[in-house]
Order: C-alpha cells, then sequence, then structure tokens
C-alpha cells in the first residue's frame, strides 16, 4: 500500500486536489470504526486500585472524561462528520473564486450586499432529545475526534492568499434563554473572543442595531473560516415560541449560503414547525434530524449490551456481587432509560461503598439503593420518578410522553364490555371544562402564533421568501387559514358577551 492510497484512505477529498483545512482535521472515520474512536475510558490506564478505599472517591471526578460508546449513536456522528467536513471542502482556500468571495463578503456592509456573494450549498443538522439523553455530551466527544484542536493557526502562504489565519475548526454556543437575536449574535461573538482573544464583543458591545450586528457577526465568521456553528440548549420557549424564530432561520440559511455548516440541539419541542419551511427542511436533511430517546426497556439493545457494561468500566469497587441482569433491571429502574442519568447514580452508588469501612469495596444492591437517596442523585431521581408515572408537566421543557394503550386506567376491549354505562360525577365533570378550556387555549395560542408568523412573513423581502421556500400560493393558503381562525375568534367572543347578558 503506497502512501497515498494511505493519505487517500484518512482524507479521501484530498483526490480533488490539496486543502489545508483538511490537513489540521483528524482522519476520516469510517461508519464501522465509530465504536472504536469514541470509546474513552480514562481509568483503563491507571493502576487506581494502589489508592485507599476512601480516597478513591476523590477519583469520582475523572468520570467526565468517560465516554460508553452507543450504536444508536453511529448515525448522529456520521452526519455531524459530514457537516464539518462538507464546510472544509467548499471553502478550501487554494481556490480562487473562494479568496474572491471572501474579500467581496468582507468589504460588504449590508446583509443584501452580502447574499450576492453568498452562493454555497452549506447544510446543516438537528439533534433533538428531551434533557438526559447525552445529546451535548456526544456531540462534544464527537467534535473532540473529528477535530484536534478547535483553534489552528496558519502562517503566511501565497497559495491560499493570506499572510496568516487563526482559524475556529467549529464554535460551539447556548442559545440564550431571552430567545433575542441580539442575544445570539453577542454570545457568538463572546464565544470567539474565549477562544482566539480577540475583542469582537467589546466592539460591538454599543450596537443596537440589529442589522449591523448581523453583518459584523457573519463577517466575523467568514473571516475566521469557521466551519460549523453548533447551537445547543434550543427549547420551545426561547426558539419555537419566540417572535425572532423565522429571523433565526434566515440567519442560518445565510451562514449555510456563506458554506457554514449548522448544528441545532434541543427540545423537540423547539423544533416543531421547522419543517414547514421547504429550504430549511432539504438544508437540515444533509446531517440528518436525530432523535435521543430513553431506553424503552431494561432489555433495549442499546442500552443492555452496549450502555450500561461500557458505562460499569468506569469502577473504583474491588469487586460486584449482582448479576448483570438484575444490575441491568436496578440501573433501569432508578434512572428511567435516561443515559444521562446512570453515570450520576453509579457515581453515587461507588460513592457510598468507598465510604464503607472494610478490607474491600465490593457493590452492593444496597449500595444502589442509598446512592439512589443521596444528594448528589436527588433532582435526577426525581425526573427518572416523573418519566415512569408518565406525568412529565412539571417539566416545561419535557414533550408529552407517549401514553401506552393499557396505561393510566385504560380498560382493554373485553373489560370494558363488562362495565356498566359510566355517569361522570361532579369531579369529572370539572376535569372534563378544565381539559375543554386547555384545548381552547392551545387553539388560540396556535392562531396567534400562526398570525404573529404570517405577519412577520409579510415584512420579508422576496430573496428572503426564496431563501426559506415560501411561494405566494402558500402564503395567500396560510392567509385563509388565518381569515378564518379570526371570524371562529369573533364569533367565540360575540357568544361570550351574550352569555354575560
Amino acid at each position: 500500500m503506497t502512501n497515498a492510497t494511505v493519505d487517500l484512505r484518512a482524507r479521501p477529498e484530498l483526490a480533488f486536489g490539496p486543502n489545508p483545512f483538511f490537513e489540521a482535521m483528524n482522519p476520516h472515520v469510517e461508519f464501522d470504526a465509530w465504536g472504536r474512536v469514541l470509546r474513552n475510558y480514562p481509568l483503563e490506564h491507571h493502576d487506581w486500585r494502589q489508592v485507599p478505599l476512601p480516597a478513591r472517591t476523590a477519583l469520582l471526578k475523572f468520570r467526565s472524561l468517560h465516554f460508553a460508546p452507543v450504536r444508536t449513536m453511529f448515525e448522529p456522528a456520521d452526519g455531524l462528520q459530514e457537516l464539518i467536513r462538507r464546510s472544509c471542502m467548499m471553502l478550501n482556500p487554494t481556490k480562487v473564486e473562494n479568496q474572491v468571495r471572501v474579500n467581496k463578503l468582507l468589504v460588504s456592509e449590508t446583509m443584501p450586499q452580502m447574499r450576492i456573494y453568498s452562493s454555497l450549498d452549506g447544510a446543516g443538522g438537528i439533534w433533538q432529545g428531551m434533557t438526559g439523553t447525552m445529546k451535548s455530551f456526544t456531540a462534544k466527544r464527537v467534535l473532540e475526534v473529528c477535530v484536534p484542536n478547535p483553534v489552528v493557526e496558519y502562517g503566511p502562504s501565497q497559495v491560499c492568499g493570506w499572510i496568516k489565519l487563526t482559524q475556529i475548526m467549529y464554535l460551539y454556543v447556548d442559545f440564550p434563554s431571552n430567545g433575542t437575536r441580539g442575544g445570539l449574535l453577542k454570545r457568538i461573538l463572546y464565544q470567539v473572543d474565549q477562544l482566539i482573544g480577540t475583542d469582537y464583543s467589546s466592539d460591538n458591545a454599543r450596537s443596537v442595531n440589529i442589522d449591523s450586528l448581523l453583518v459584523a457577526v457573519c463577517k466575523v465568521l467568514i473571516s475566521h473560516r469557521v466551519l460549523l456553528l453548533v447551537i445547543d440548549e434550543n427549547q420551545e420557549a426561547n426558539f419555537e415560541d419566540s417572535q425572532w424564530k423565522i429571523q433565526f432561520v434566515l440567519f442560518y440559511l445565510s451562514l449555510m449560503n456563506f458554506g457554514i455548516s449548522i448544528l441545532l440541539l434541543g427540545n423537540p419541542l423547539a423544533f416543531a414547525n421547522l419543517d414547514a419551511y421547504s429550504q430549511v427542511q432539504r438544508r437540515f436533511e444533509v446531517g440528518g434530524r436525530h432523535d435521543y430517546l430513553p431506553a424503552a426497556s431494561p432489555k433495549t439493545v442499546w442500552w443492555a449490551k452496549d450502555l450500561t457494561p461500557r458505562m460499569r468500566q468506569f469502577s473504583l469497587v474491588d469487586d460486584c456481587d449482582i448479576l448483570p441482569e438484575e444490575h441491568d433491571k436496578i440501573e433501569f429502574g432508578h434512572t428511567s432509560g435516561l443515559p444521562g442519568l446512570v453515570g450520576l447514580l453509579q457515581d453515587a452508588s461507588q460513592r457510598n461503598c468507598l465510604r464503607r469501612k472494610g478490607a474491600k469495596a465490593i457493590l452492593t444492591r444496597e449500595d444502589y439503593e442509598a446512592g439512589s437517596r443521596s444528594p448528589n442523585f436527588t433532582r435526577a431521581k426525581k425526573l427518572a420518578l416523573a418519566i415512569q408515572d408518565g406525568d412529565v408537566s412539571e417539566y416545561i421543557d419535557i414533550p408529552a410522553l407517549p401514553e401506552d394503550d393499557n396505561a393510566g386506567g385504560k380498560a382493554t376491549a373485553k373489560e370494558d364490555q363488562k362495565q356498566e354505562t359510566f355517569i361522570p360525577n361532579a369531579h369529572g365533570i370539572a376535569a372534563i371544562k378544565r381539559l375543554l378550556r386547555n384545548y381552547k387555549a392551545e387553539v388560540t395560542r396556535v392562531g396567534n402564533k400562526l398570525t404573529a408568523d404570517l405577519e412577520i412573513l409579510r415584512q420579508c423581502s422576496p430573496d428572503d421568501l426564496r431563501m426559506l421556500g415560501v411561494t405566494q400560493k402558500m402564503l395567500n393558503e396560510a392567509r385563509k387559514i388565518e381569515d378564518q381562525f379570526s371570524r371562529d375568534k369573533g364569533a367565540k367572543s360575540r357568544g361570550q358577551k351574550a352569555e354575560e347578558k
């Protein structure tokens, strides 16, 4: 096997010519290799058994480095690798057309001017799931594997047309809780400053014009050749219900047109209506829309075969007297199948075991019971119990759980035949009225949101509408729905007034 063959297997894209951005990345990960490359066991090569039992609790902090690969992670990981390497290819600095395009973008003064030179077909991906499903932890681990250093310094290059370049391979930011455009844009600038020691935040601190700030942020990302922007903590309240949602989407599409990939992480409720825009749907299909879910049972394959046994590799006890199948059930019972809670439970249980006096630390079922009641696991246990009970209404960032056909007191067909005619009592009638009020309130909320979104779309330029994939026919249909909602709302209002009289 020649050196050229080895290089092309590690960086197959170089078959189309040189590209220093690929050289700054780790070799391409083939699909079947994700389990091996993601794996990270910090205790594996250290003689921790020489540490006295009580002192071993200090080593539990290394759990944050422990990563147990699960087969359901491979598709999202492959999609994320595709996003960052796709941008690598599109932004190849050895191409003269890319050098010219960057220079024109950096001297533009408005977004309409920048869009004239934004012709690349960038892409995105969405990872969605409730808290505790390890979205963020997995994304950060995949990025560590794909990109050895998030910041790369380049010296003078005549071929690339620069004297020097500080490149940010990827930028990871959290979506602002207040759901504002200014909040997100300033967080991006702040994170850039944290990575490379610049003063972009200070330079733009007094900017109150969102359009100017938007141009400034785009220029920063372009000038540092950012390949991937990861935006975490997307929730229903700060994204889906934000009055600026369409503007956020337009911002993401603009970045994709500049060649910058986008990965959105968050709650499924945040992305409920994102597919309404055809261009958004198409772009985000490249990296994929991946669901992160709890295990359905202790026998779920990825839970029983992948996650729990590999999480137990981070063990500071000498032995365990729990059989593997029973071990699975215990951990599932206390975590409700949420992978992000497994490490917390195991650490709390090991801590209890290591504090017990004796020559050896033998992990028992009682240690798990004590660990589940410990202060370190109390909040996690509350979430797990809510999932077990099927009532997550206390948590505003968790979607409603699917109901089992025979759960919650529902009768089977045979039982239903045996039941007598049901006559609701006062409590039942009150409950039905409450459900009806909630339903009407939700219909009103959705209608008001449609009206607000339509008003924003009316203000969009033809270029913005084309970028979203919104046609005039779609707008006309939406207006018909809006008109019907207004008529229904007016009729309801008149009915309420008549009742009052």
